[in-house]
């Protein structure tokens, strides 16, 4: 065919000045056959070219270039390449990406297999899988990827590495969809690959650290998220500015801290979110993942301000993404905690409308269930009301209707019943508990170590109401669940100073039912620790004291005592309003007094006596009317029966004294029983308990 010259010199000028608006008469289709093939074929790139540019502006027109070329395209499968490679560079539209793919899969079907297009097409089924989240894509790009691989023995390294990269991608996007390790280890062996191949990018390194972080998680390495964080460092040194590199590695190093506890990890992520913030502040996730370091920073080290810091960036994330549910659940979480170790009611209050917000907006989440029950909980402690734990029951109740394999949810039930039980003094609640621990052990709740704790405490309410040494055994397993038997392997970074208080009172305890000193000597071991840890933890300083006490009184040994008479001073130099602190004060020094009595020198016991007379007034003078029938014994054993008579009848008055056969057994009554004015007291005691019986 003779070519039109005239035609040809206009096509060659609109290429060379790309003036594409003069493509206007061209669009003429019945025109089309009188031109030469080479201009037919000009002709369609320069179509192609236009829908380009308007598709870069945004011009609706550009699908009307893109069919004018496949027209005069024919059977040419460059031109079909060239427009699904237009389509191609608009990967955040799916249209254009579904073209890409039509257009591509045409230019294959027409044309000898080539490397570049295979991986374009796979990398379009990319994209197209993120933005619409769905597998099929992924799997697509997957068998393009394999296509391309096939041809890439001649390719350069560059281009191998970056066919490793998308392919990895790929990889990465179906162990999201799947959560199959498996998945994720194959885009890991891809990212290898490519860096084999010489690969350095920033959001390359960047994409292989969150592959690999995927794959510590579900395999359980926590020693992988070393090697995520140098991933993440490989990003940064390319590019200091790098924002996704600080918040990713700040990430890595929290998901650390959470696992091993360690400072230096809460430290560097720390100043990774920090550094982040520099560069972008206007990022919901880093002030969202920011929020819950500090809260577990604040945890970790029992630091209200510390949470209190955490507070602050949760109102900043919710500031820049105010209906995240998930935000609106953590942040409740944050002020749940806040409220209960502060007793600040405010927060509590706070906790629950950030908890029902998140709920307003997604109703089935199961966790978020689960922390308004928790705030339920916490409020029904905080008022003393019994009504809130039977919301909070429902609440965990109406979780497990939507995942009932939820060990929490079980755990969470599981309080509410042990709180009413404990309130009310009943068994069944308290038995009822113990079931549902053991319901959240049956859905995987072992590593939900503070229910191992609570399990113990109700165990111990338990052998409390029943006078049954047997639950106190079971509670001692489960704190050994948490706490090693042996103190040498006690490692403060794993261990909680109220676990180490709980049990230590249930070995103290353990220790009155059967006088074996090993326990009591166990119970000083846990409580020292207790107190080692947290040094205002009084509690744990009045368990000690007593602990002590009761070791020295077993093993006779008056080390012992002066060791409990130390720990009554510090704490009463803490709180000197304890009453029952100064009581048991006294009490120690009675004991102690008793145990080095030597009738050849008297005098020595008697001043002790004379300092445990103090103490007991001291806590007579709080109002602990307990304190009478202490005092009353105290002078019996001094010999000063008409003072040991007075406190007998003040007791009797103030119904503390204990009954008939109690009075008869006291070994500290002994001489004073012999007095006629006991002998009257008590005949008239004894008779009115019968009539009150």
């Amino acid at each position: 065919m003779k070519r039109n010259s005239a035609v040809h010199k206009k096509l060659k000028e609109i290429l060379s000045q790309k003036s594409f608006e003069e493509l206007e008469p061209f669009k003429n289709t019945s025109e089309w056959t009188a031109l030469h093939p080479d201009d037919k074929s000009l002709l369609a790139s320069l179509f192609v070219m236009q829908g380009e540019k308007q598709l870069e502006q945004g011009d609706k027109n550009a699908k009307e270039s893109f069919d004018l070329a496949a027209k005069l395209a024919g059977d040419s499968g460059e031109v079909f390449l060239e427009i699904g490679s237009a389509y191609a560079k608009n990967q955040l539209n799916v249209q254009c990406l579904r073209y890409a793919a039509e257009y591509l899969s045409k230019s294959i079907q027409l044309t000898p297999p080539v490397f570049s297009t295979w991986a374009l097409l796979g990398r379009v089924h990319n994209s197209m899988g993120m933005l619409i989240d769905e597998t099929c894509h992924f799997e697509e790009a997957d068998k393009y990827y394999q296509q391309a691989f096939q041809l890439s023995h001649d390719q350069p390294d560059s281009s191998k590495a970056m066919l490793n990269w998308q392919w990895a991608v790929s990889w990465y996007c179906m162990g999201k969809h799947s959560g199959e390790a498996l998945d994720f280890n194959r885009a890991v062996e891809k990212f290898r690959e490519a860096e084999r191949l010489g690969m350095q990018d920033k959001y390359f390194w960047s994409n292989y650290g969150d592959s690999l972080a995927e794959l510590a998680s579900l395999l359980g390495r926590p020693d992988l998220f070393y090697e995520v964080i140098e991933l993440y460092r490989n990003a940064i040194r390319l590019s200091f500015d790098f924002f996704e590199g600080w918040l990713s590695m700040g990430c890595a190093f929290q998901r650390l801290f959470e696992i091993f506890g360690s400072e230096e990890d809460y430290n560097q992520s720390y100043e990774c979110f920090k550094l982040a913030s520099q560069l972008n502040e206007s990022h919901p996730m880093l002030w969202s993942k920011w929020a819950q370091l500090t809260a577990q920073g604040g945890k970790w080290k029992r630091d209200l301000i510390l949470i209190g810091e955490s507070l602050e960036k949760f109102e900043k994330a919710h500031f820049l993404d105010p209906e995240n549910p998930v935000l609106l659940c953590l942040w409740g979480e944050t002020l749940l905690v806040y409220g209960a170790h502060g007793e600040k009611v405010d927060a509590l209050r706070q906790a629950e409308n950030k908890i029902v917000k998140s709920l307003s907006i997604q109703h089935d989440v199961a966790d978020a269930w689960y922390m308004y029950g928790c705030c339920l909980n916490e409020l029904g402690r905080y008022f003393h009301q019994e009504d809130y734990y039977h919301k909070a029951i429902e609440k965990f109740q109406y979780g497990l209707g939507l995942k009932q394999n939820e060990p929490l949810l079980w755990y969470g039930l599981a309080l509410s019943h042990l709180a009413i039980g404990e309130s009310r003094g009943e068994l069944a609640w308290l038995e009822q508990a113990c079931r549902l621990f053991s319901r959240a052990l049956e859905f995987g709740g072992q590593n939900v170590r503070p229910l191992w704790n609570d399990w113990g405490v109700t165990l111990m309410k338990i052998s409390e109401l029943t006078g049954d040494k047997a639950p106190v055994e079971a509670a001692i397993d489960k704190f050994e669940t948490l706490i090693p038997a042996m103190a040498e392997e006690w490692d403060e970074a794993d261990l909680d100073p109220e676990w180490l208080y709980n049990y230590g009172c249930a070995l103290d305890f353990m220790g009155d039912f059967t006088d074996e000193i090993s326990f009591y000597e166990k119970a000083v071991q846990a409580l020292s620790k207790a107190v080692q840890m947290d040094p205002e933890y009084t509690h744990a300083r009045y368990n000690l004291a007593l602990a002590l006490s009761h070791l020295g009184e077993t093993a006779l040994d008056v080390e012992c005592y002066h060791k409990s008479v130390e720990q009554f001073q510090i704490l009463l130099n803490q709180d000197g309003e304890d009453e029952m602190g100064w009581i048991d004060y006294g009490v120690t020094l009675i004991q102690l007094a008793r145990l080095i009595f030597d009738p050849a020198r008297p005098d020595v016991a008697y001043k002790i006596y004379e300092v445990a007379e103090g103490k007991l007034m001291q806590a007579a003078a709080l109002g602990a009317v307990q304190a009478y029938y202490n005092l009353a014994c105290l002078h019996s054993l001094m010999g000063n029966f008409p003072m040991a008579m007075h406190f007998v009848e003040k007791a009797e008055a103030a119904q503390v004294l204990p009954p008939p056969d109690e009075l008869l057994a006291d070994e500290w009554l002994e001489d004073l029983r012999e007095t006629e004015s006991f002998k009257f007291f008590f005949a008239h005691y004894k008779k009115d308990k019968k009539i009150i019986e």
